[in-house]
């Protein structure tokens, strides 16, 4: 089953290979409106970003994969969590 969380359209254009890590409660955690650190603090670090810049717009999607993880993916808009989505 896929749970998505609506976010603004914007797309990739910038991967970064970093390492992941978290718990499995990570996006039972997550409220809109966090911060990157905070995001961080409850989930570890994403195993990849993708980076987007538009005007004065900056999205980011972290993506969380394998275990603990099924595949997590957390949308930053501005410095500001804004969705996530999980995928089995």
């Amino acid at each position: 089953m896929t749970t998505c969380h609506h976010r603004p359209a914007l797309l990739a254009a910038l991967a970064i290979g970093l390492t992941g890590c978290g718990d499995s409660s990570c996006s039972s955690a997550l409220r809109i409106g966090m911060t990157p650190g905070e995001v961080i603090a409850v989930c570890g670090s994403p195993r990849s970003i993708s980076v987007s810049v538009y005007s004065k717009d900056r999205s980011e999607q972290w993506a969380y994969h394998g275990l603990p993880f099924p595949k997590l993916y957390v949308y930053i808009d501005n410095g500001k969590l804004s969705a996530w989505q999980t995928e089995p």
